[in-house]
């Protein structure tokens, strides 16, 4: 891992009270084994559970120019799963110019190339715009039934970003074509988490309860490229 473009989140992120363990990230829970990195969720005590983030952005606090940022290209990522429930693993681009509202998504999308709350052959792609309260946010659940993403094995989720489209793919097949908020225009920084929660965000989601599951478990990425379009 190339520590001088990702940055490992060692930080209790309280955005949701409600929700104390969704991103409770330590840096103990990010780590190299077999040439993947490793985002380990545990259960720290009975109810209380820590997992493993980290991003091409500053660091926590920090000023400046962020580690990497990107526009245009096509993204990919090579990831497996968690086995147990409760689980939110995701790969997903962003910046805090997606809370700027204009009703546009062009200043700034949060993109969810992936997120996957569900113990079934299903993942989501999304898009954010003009903050959350009071977004825009544009999304779709795709069932990937056949393509076994809860066989246990590597599987790739990626996105090909143009100035006027984006399109996503899972395994190399496409599922899901949007130009939602007008195509993002200005780069924004890699981020790869892995949340758990009661019930992974809210019963739509799907997920049964953490307390259901065994712990450790982990999300896995063998690798993240970004291809330069010619």
């Amino acid at each position: 891992m190339d520590t001088a473009k990702w940055h490992v989140h060692n930080s209790h992120l309280t955005y949701w009270p409600t929700m104390p363990n969704r991103r409770n990230y330590k840096t103990s829970n990010v780590y190299i084994e077999d040439g993947a990195v490793v985002l380990r969720t545990i259960k720290e005590s009975e109810g209380v559970y820590s997992t493993g983030s980290l991003d091409t952005a500053r660091d926590d606090g920090a000023t400046g120019p962020h580690r990497f940022v990107y526009s245009f290209g096509y993204y990919e990522a090579r990831v497996k799963f968690p086995t147990q429930p409760g689980h939110w693993p995701a790969f997903w681009l962003y910046d805090d110019v997606v809370m700027k509202v204009d009703q546009s998504g062009r200043d700034g999308t949060e993109i969810d190339i992936m997120e996957k709350a569900y113990l079934d052959d299903k993942l989501s792609h999304a898009l954010h715009w003009d903050g959350y309260d009071e977004g825009i946010t544009q999304g779709e659940f795709q069932a990937v039934t056949g393509r076994h993403v809860d066989d246990g094995g590597w599987h790739t989720v990626g996105l090909d970003w143009t100035p006027t489209e984006y399109v996503f793919y899972v395994d190399g097949v496409e599922s899901w074509r949007t130009s939602g908020g007008g195509v993002c225009q200005v780069p924004l920084f890699v981020w790869l988490s892995e949340e758990i929660t009661d019930d992974a965000g809210s019963p739509a989601w799907g997920a049964a309860p953490t307390s259901t599951g065994t712990f450790p478990d982990y999300y896995r990425v063998d690798y993240v490229r970004i291809f330069k379009k010619l």
